[in-house]
């Protein structure tokens, strides 16, 4: 694997960018430059093997990583023109290489960097032992994230494949309208499609996790997991319950179990008909079964013992499409430690972020959130700590970050632009994290919720002795 640095960000301050290719947190190599050095790191089970150079720009323009099957050895080598190249280290291929992920990075953090420039990479291949290379695709696509272009590694404006679609996700060939083979509408191997999801050959279908979606039909083939009348059911809040129970009754849409983002396809997008969605920020990994687990029951936990927890994660109770979405994802802690609120943070477990907006087209000015983002730790996801911690009756890890976490999620949700202004304002003016007002207003918001919950837990406490006391 190898790429070009065409650019690389200013040195002055905390700045880097690195390629890495490995396996997972703990297994994998990785050439990083930053504050004028260049690291080369080989980590195998947890522990980093790294050799550390002065960085030239002109020297080490090119990088590479290449793996020696002969010796079963891995070599990290630069270049100045990708023609002549240095070896810089060599070790061993201590864990497997056979389905590897890589990364390429560039980030500006720290005092000093007010003006660091851009990061640009070229070049990027996948090259065989024999020299040859792979075939590398790249998709471009549209606001919903439909692939509508698909270039080789070459750029080339004649391998240039096309896609157009119908708002539903019915492909248009060649052959309709004015669309021809020579403008690119041909046959490829690209399995996503419509919003970016893979289509099944054999029916047609496109896959949406939940359930499959007929885009010749415009409709879903299963009906929505999402029931109106089990979480009524569920919520202690009667007052509230019947609020959004009539609410949901009150949109059209609701009523046809089979509809794809309340039929408005141009604007909505459904990731996998559910609002709130649980997944892993690495789009080629997926969530553990325990880590889906330890998310839900802790969801679930927080929406039944508090009322205010329950009021801010119920803004995402319509289904996708019909009101705004919340995305609570795992990820790496090689990757979360990266975050730029978290690399100038200890201790941080969560992120809470804007996903998706809307833009009133009458109203520029008038943005809203569409979805949010909330990311925790990897390491922090543990099932059987969840569990016993709620056996003994305390507050979880995850309890607790979910409880900071969806404050901040709720905030973006109703005031968007209040909490951007405030988020940057704090940046600004180099206010400490701790300090923030969003941070704030987020502390503020979590210390209600266990507030709520241990009342709940000494009433039920109280219950149970009564009853005990006057059988």
């Amino acid at each position: 694997m190898q790429v070009e640095l065409a650019q690389a960000i200013s040195q002055t301050g905390w700045c880097e960018n690195f390629l890495q290719v490995g396996l997972d947190a703990n297994n994998y190599f990785m050439i990083d430059v930053g504050a004028t050095s260049m690291v080369l790191r080989a980590r195998v089970n947890g522990a980093n093997d790294q050799t550390v150079i002065s960085f030239d720009a002109t020297a080490h323009r090119h990088w590479r990583i290449r793996h020696n099957q002969g010796n079963n050895t891995v070599t990290f080598d630069t270049s100045p023109d990708a023609s002549n190249w240095t070896t810089r280290k060599t070790v061993t291929a201590a864990f497997s290489l056979t389905a590897l992920r890589f990364y390429l990075y560039a980030g500006a953090w720290g005092t000093g960097n007010s003006n660091p420039g851009a990061a640009k990479y070229d070049n990027f291949q996948l090259a065989t032992n024999s020299g040859s290379t792979a075939n590398v695709q790249w998709l471009v696509s549209d606001q919903l994230g439909t692939p509508r272009m698909v270039l080789d590694k070459t750029g080339s404006l004649a391998n240039t494949k096309r896609h157009d679609y119908l708002p539903f996700g019915e492909e248009l060939l060649a052959g309709t309208g004015n669309r021809t083979p020579q403008q690119g509408y041909v046959a490829d191997n690209v399995r996503q499609k419509f919003t970016r999801k893979e289509r099944d050959n054999e029916t047609g279908l496109d896959y949406f996790l939940a359930r499959y979606n007929s885009s010749i039909q415009g409709r879903f083939t299963g009906v929505d997991p999402y029931n109106i009348v089990l979480e009524k059911q569920a919520d202690e809040d009667s007052r509230g319950a019947g609020r959004q129970f009539l609410r949901y009754l009150g949109h059209p849409q609701n009523w046809n179990r089979y509809a794809y983002v309340a039929n408005n396809p141009l604007k909505y997008i459904d990731p996998d008909g559910a609002e709130i969605r649980f997944g892993n920020a690495d789009p080629s990994q997926q969530l553990t079964a325990d880590e889906e687990a330890a998310l839900r029951n802790a969801v679930a936990t927080l929406r039944q013992q508090s009322a205010a927890a329950n009021a801010f994660f119920s803004l995402y109770v319509q289904p996708s499409g019909q009101g705004p979405d919340l995305d609570i994802q795992v990820m790496a802690d090689q990757l979360f430690d990266n975050l730029p609120e978290v690399s100038r943070n200890q201790n941080i477990l969560g992120v809470t972020s804007p996903g998706m907006v809307d833009i009133n087209p009458g109203n520029p000015n008038d943005v809203r959130s569409a979805s949010t983002l909330m990311v925790i730790r990897q390491s922090a996801v543990n099932l059987r700590s969840e569990n016993q911690d709620r056996q003994q009756g305390h507050e979880t890890k995850l309890e607790g970050i979910m409880s900071h976490e969806i404050v901040h999620g709720a905030h973006i949700t109703t005031d968007y632009n209040g909490f951007l202004q405030a988020h940057q304002d704090a940046r600004r003016n180099n206010i400490p994290y701790r300090q923030r007002p969003n941070e704030r207003i987020a502390n503020t918001g979590s210390t209600v919720i266990a507030v709520e919950r241990e009342i709940r837990r000494h009433i039920t406490r109280e219950q149970r002795n009564v009853r005990w006391r006057n059988p």
